[in-house]
Protein backbone atom coordinates (compact mmCIF):
# COMPACT_ATOMS: atom_id res chain seq x y z
CA UNK A 1 0.00 0.00 0.00
CA UNK A 2 1.64 3.19 -0.74
CA UNK A 3 1.31 5.74 1.58
CA UNK A 4 3.22 9.09 -0.16
CA UNK A 5 3.36 12.31 2.79
CA UNK A 6 1.35 15.30 1.37
CA UNK A 7 -1.02 18.45 2.62
CA UNK A 8 -4.48 18.17 0.81
CA UNK A 9 -5.79 22.17 0.05
CA UNK A 10 -7.77 22.04 3.40
CA UNK A 11 -4.90 21.12 5.83
CA UNK A 12 -5.42 24.45 7.39
CA UNK A 13 -8.87 24.28 8.20
CA UNK A 14 -8.44 21.05 9.38
CA UNK A 15 -5.43 21.66 11.32
CA UNK A 16 -7.47 24.38 12.90
CA UNK A 17 -10.51 22.34 13.62
CA UNK A 18 -8.17 19.77 15.50
CA UNK A 19 -6.07 22.62 17.18
CA UNK A 20 -9.38 24.07 18.67
CA UNK A 21 -9.63 20.22 20.29
CA UNK A 22 -6.51 21.05 22.03
CA UNK A 23 -6.46 22.15 25.25
CA UNK A 24 -3.11 22.74 26.95
CA UNK A 25 -2.54 22.46 30.60
CA UNK A 26 0.19 24.96 30.52
CA UNK A 27 2.59 27.15 27.73
CA UNK A 28 2.38 25.74 24.78
CA UNK A 29 1.45 27.75 21.49
CA UNK A 30 2.12 24.79 19.10
CA UNK A 31 0.31 21.11 18.21
CA UNK A 32 2.42 19.36 15.82
CA UNK A 33 0.38 17.90 12.33
CA UNK A 34 1.64 15.60 9.28
CA UNK A 35 -0.27 14.42 7.00
CA UNK A 36 0.00 12.00 4.26
CA UNK A 37 -2.53 9.87 1.53
CA UNK A 38 -2.66 6.18 1.37
CA UNK A 39 -3.01 6.15 -2.57
CA UNK A 40 -5.03 3.16 -3.24
CA UNK A 41 -8.11 3.77 -0.69
CA UNK A 42 -7.61 7.79 -1.02
CA UNK A 43 -7.93 7.84 2.93
CA UNK A 44 -5.81 11.27 4.45
CA UNK A 45 -3.91 10.23 7.27
CA UNK A 46 -3.15 12.62 9.87
CA UNK A 47 -1.17 12.20 12.71
CA UNK A 48 -1.28 15.30 16.03
CA UNK A 49 1.02 15.31 18.92
CA UNK A 50 2.18 17.65 21.25
CA UNK A 51 5.91 19.14 20.76
CA UNK A 52 8.80 19.15 22.68
CA UNK A 53 9.75 22.38 24.39
CA UNK A 54 13.09 23.99 25.96
CA UNK A 55 12.91 25.97 29.56
CA UNK A 56 15.25 28.76 29.11
CA UNK A 57 15.98 30.30 32.59
CA UNK A 58 15.14 29.47 35.56
CA UNK A 59 16.13 26.75 37.96
CA UNK A 60 15.08 24.21 35.04
CA UNK A 61 17.16 26.08 32.45
CA UNK A 62 17.77 23.86 29.06
CA UNK A 63 15.85 21.45 29.77
CA UNK A 64 13.62 19.52 27.60
CA UNK A 65 9.90 19.15 28.30
CA UNK A 66 6.10 18.57 26.84
CA UNK A 67 3.48 20.56 28.15
CA UNK A 68 0.36 18.52 29.19
CA UNK A 69 -3.30 18.74 27.41
CA UNK A 70 -6.77 17.40 27.06
CA UNK A 71 -7.91 16.75 23.17
CA UNK A 72 -11.57 17.25 23.75
CA UNK A 73 -12.54 14.59 20.75
CA UNK A 74 -16.31 15.71 20.82
CA UNK A 75 -15.05 18.99 19.20
CA UNK A 76 -13.57 17.42 16.87
CA UNK A 77 -17.24 15.69 16.24
CA UNK A 78 -18.57 18.77 15.54
CA UNK A 79 -16.65 19.57 11.92
CA UNK A 80 -16.42 16.37 11.00
CA UNK A 81 -18.66 12.93 10.10
CA UNK A 82 -16.78 10.33 12.37
CA UNK A 83 -17.63 6.99 12.29
CA UNK A 84 -15.22 4.95 14.84
CA UNK A 85 -12.88 6.21 17.65
CA UNK A 86 -10.12 3.77 19.45
CA UNK A 87 -7.33 4.11 21.66
CA UNK A 88 -4.04 2.13 22.13
CA UNK A 89 -2.10 2.02 24.94
CA UNK A 90 2.14 2.24 24.10
CA UNK A 91 3.15 -1.17 22.62
CA UNK A 92 6.91 -1.47 22.28
CA UNK A 93 6.17 -3.65 19.05
CA UNK A 94 4.09 -1.25 17.35
CA UNK A 95 3.23 1.98 18.96
CA UNK A 96 6.19 4.29 20.66
CA UNK A 97 3.33 6.54 22.35
CA UNK A 98 -0.58 5.98 23.99
CA UNK A 99 -2.86 7.11 20.86
CA UNK A 100 -6.58 8.49 20.30
CA UNK A 101 -7.45 7.21 16.78
CA UNK A 102 -10.64 8.71 14.93
CA UNK A 103 -12.00 7.99 11.50
CA UNK A 104 -14.47 9.69 9.28
CA UNK A 105 -14.79 11.83 6.45
CA UNK A 106 -14.29 16.04 6.59
CA UNK A 107 -15.25 17.94 3.51
CA UNK A 108 -16.17 14.88 1.92
CA UNK A 109 -12.96 13.39 2.52
CA UNK A 110 -12.16 10.12 4.19
CA UNK A 111 -9.83 10.85 7.42
CA UNK A 112 -8.32 8.86 10.14
CA UNK A 113 -6.50 10.88 12.64
CA UNK A 114 -4.14 9.16 15.38
CA UNK A 115 -3.63 11.51 18.29
CA UNK A 116 0.00 11.11 20.16
CA UNK A 117 -0.89 11.38 23.71
CA UNK A 118 3.08 12.37 23.94
CA UNK A 119 5.48 13.47 21.57
CA UNK A 120 6.79 11.77 18.95
CA UNK A 121 10.25 10.36 20.18
CA UNK A 122 13.35 11.57 18.95
CA UNK A 123 11.55 14.73 17.55
CA UNK A 124 12.88 17.71 17.45
CA UNK A 125 12.10 20.93 19.83
CA UNK A 126 10.31 23.56 18.62
CA UNK A 127 9.52 26.06 21.32
CA UNK A 128 11.37 27.56 23.80
CA UNK A 129 9.59 28.65 26.93
CA UNK A 130 11.05 31.82 28.37
CA UNK A 131 11.22 31.62 31.98
CA UNK A 132 12.18 35.76 32.17
CA UNK A 133 10.57 37.24 29.94
CA UNK A 134 7.06 34.90 30.57
CA UNK A 135 6.92 34.02 26.68
CA UNK A 136 6.95 30.98 24.69
CA UNK A 137 8.69 31.27 20.95
CA UNK A 138 9.39 29.45 18.30
CA UNK A 139 12.95 27.64 18.24
CA UNK A 140 14.63 29.88 15.86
Amino acid sequence: MAVVEKRPFWFDQFKLLVEKCWDHHGPCGSVRLDSALEVENGLWLFRASPVFQEVFGGMDDGKTVWTAFEFHAYRLMRGMTVWGVSAKSCCLDCNPTPTITIRGSYRGHMVKLTVLLEPIPGSKVVEIIDTINFQVRDVP
